[in-house]
């Protein structure tokens, strides 16, 4: 296995995230980063670039949303790929994501390298995935993950029909944790939960990260515990073109479908 690996983290969420707010809010919780990770650029759905830095966060607020109000993307990152966060939104009608489902959520990915390196290091890795659980709960995340990857070949898997995978670290809000009866009594064999409030739980599978850089026998014990009909994977399917009727739980688009 080659070095070339990701440590990602992703948030889904019904939020709206194009607006200049959601900038602000961003940088105040990046802004907790090791220094080593701060990032120094910006750029826009334009791919047009600005110089970035804590005490100067303007060119970023400023690209969110920008000129892009309805879909757009934006990013931070330091050079080198150390470090990139984007943030995408998107607002529509219901015929446009009817033809777009992928695009649905509203998504804030962040991503670093020396993955390897930085989950061997338990005060680095817990700072960054207190990043990501902040900005989990600040933006009412549907679903985010946590995991390592070789940023191959795109690979939707369901995206936008239902979840893609039971990742290394899983967070799962309200509407998820109704769906599958998730309560502060339940264990799952081969996971641990930790609960935050009654309407957010983080599921963490007791496989190593690297273990799971593909499925894997114990990811699936767990999918089958919750429900596998919510999972991309438990059928051959294409995801152009799905034959399987996958499970959603019913979400509040009162923002993002207009």
């Amino acid at each position: 296995m080659n070095d070339d690996i990701f440590l990602d983290f992703e948030i889904r969420t019904t939020h709206f995230l194009g607006e200049a707010d959601v900038a602000r809010e961003i940088v105040k919780h990046i802004s907790k980063l090791p220094k080593e990770f701060w990032p120094t650029k910006c750029e826009d759905s334009n791919f047009k670039k600005k110089p970035f830095s804590f005490n100067c966060p303007d060119e970023f607020i400023s690209m969110v949303p920008g000129s892009f109000k309805f879909e757009g993307h934006s990013r931070v990152y330091k050079i080198n790929q150390k470090f990139e966060l984007t943030v995408f939104w998107a607002k529509g009608s219901q015929d446009w994501f009817n033809s777009n489902p992928a695009k649905k959520f509203n998504s804030i990915c962040l991503s670093y390298t020396n993955a390897k390196e930085i989950i061997s290091s338990p005060k680095v890795f817990d700072t960054l995935k207190c990043i990501w659980l902040e900005l989990c709960i600040k933006f009412n995340a549907a679903y985010a993950y946590c995991y390592l990857d070789k940023h191959a070949t795109a690979n939707p898997r369901g995206e936008g029909y239902c979840l893609q995978r039971l990742h290394w670290k899983t967070f799962f809000g309200r509407e998820y944790i109704k769906a599958f009866n998730i309560n502060q009594s339940m264990t799952l064999m081969g996971a641990d939960i930790k609960f935050f409030g009654d309407d957010a739980a983080l599921i963490s599978l007791n496989s190593s990260a690297l273990d799971l850089i593909k499925p894997n026998e114990n990811e699936w014990r767990v999918i089958e515990q919750l429900g596998n009909e919510y999972f991309w994977g438990y059928v051959d399917d294409d995801w152009r073109n799905p034959k399987a009727i996958y499970k959603v739980p019913n979400f509040n688009w009162k923002n993002i479908i207009t």
